[in-house]
């Protein structure tokens, strides 16, 4: 309980500095020295956000710029160029499968016929 008064009382009694702070004088120029500081400080932090500023403009006129665009033209016309060969393979293949289907139907139908003229030939044999 004592130690505990002792701490209490050591936080509210002012500290006696020595040296350059303990006269009035001295305690002003530290609280000058601590405004430069500060000063410095927000001057420093100016200078970082004008820097990330700068560079986000750079960035974005990098972005806007010629060689930029145009790679991104390029790729999409590669893209676009890539969905027009696909879907002319996937037409391609349609038009087989639909080729392919009417071929089929005329081979049924001429073996239908074939069959027909045969049946007729034996029909006239018998």
């Amino acid at each position: 309980m004592g130690k505990s008064k002792k701490f209490h009382s050591q936080l509210t009694k002012p500290s006696k500095q020595s040296g350059s702070g303990s006269t009035k004088k001295g305690k002003l120029q530290g609280s000058q020295n601590m405004f430069k500081v500060k000063a410095n400080k927000a001057h420093k932090s100016k200078r970082k956000t004008k820097a990330v500023t700068s560079n986000l403009t750079r960035i974005m006129d990098q972005r806007k710029s010629h060689t930029l665009t145009s790679d991104r033209a390029y790729t999409d016309l590669q893209d676009t160029l890539h969905r027009s060969k696909v879907t002319e393979k996937r037409k391609q293949i349609s038009s087989n499968s639909l080729e392919n289907k009417v071929a089929v139907q005329r081979t049924i139908k001429d073996d239908k016929s074939n069959i027909d003229a045969t049946m007729e030939q034996f029909a006239t044999l018998w």
